[in-house]
């Protein structure tokens, strides 16, 4: 087996350790997962939780490390498997109280915060939910490449010079990109 098959082989194993499925590979499930470690963050807010599998996973986080807090949002509550429907906000990212709601959480956390762009405009979301960040907190956005272009990544470096992409070619070789604020 070469190295791209080996590759496609497995970015095609289901993740889904408790029988909910994710939208993410094990890779990038992993690489979130070490990044919220090594970054400490205590904050999590997901935009777009699909099925809820990562959800989840975050949800059994926050219920075993006291300092760690996730927020998942979800425009259509039929997509929710129903043991997490309830932990889960319903409504549209974009909409105006939701993102208050979200800016209110990462102004009171009282560490760093992390917003996963995964709904269904993540340009759009990125746009919207990089001002929210205070210094040191990430924001990270899922499909790239795909929804998430490399000329829309060049654009918003442009538009946000106050952030910074962490791990740039690692990350997006694992099909995300994430970033930092840092001023």
């Amino acid at each position: 087996m070469n190295l791209e098959e080996y590759q496609d082989m497995i970015n095609h194993i289901p993740v889904n350790p408790f029988g909910i499925p994710t939208a993410q590979t094990w890779n990038q499930v992993g690489a979130l997962f070490d990044d919220i470690n090594k970054f400490e963050v205590t904050l999590f807010v997901e935009l777009g939780v699909y099925f809820g599998g990562l959800a989840e996973m975050m949800l059994i986080r926050q219920s075993l490390i006291n300092n760690f807090k996730y927020f998942g949002i979800q425009l259509d509550a039929a997509e929710l498997r129903l043991r997490i429907k309830d932990k889960i906000r319903i409504g549209d990212v974009l909409d105006p109280k939701i993102v208050q709601e979200v800016s209110n959480l990462v102004s009171n956390n009282s560490g760093l915060a992390m917003i996963y762009c995964d709904a269904g405009n993540k340009p759009r979301e990125m746009i919207t939910y990089t001002p929210l960040l205070r210094l040191g907190d990430y924001i990270r956005v899922h499909d790239y490449p795909g929804e998430t272009s490399p000329e829309f990544l060049a654009q918003y470096e442009k538009d946000f010079p106050y952030m910074i992409e962490i791990y740039k070619e690692r990350n997006r070789e694992l099909g995300f990109s994430m970033w930092r604020r840092v001023e």
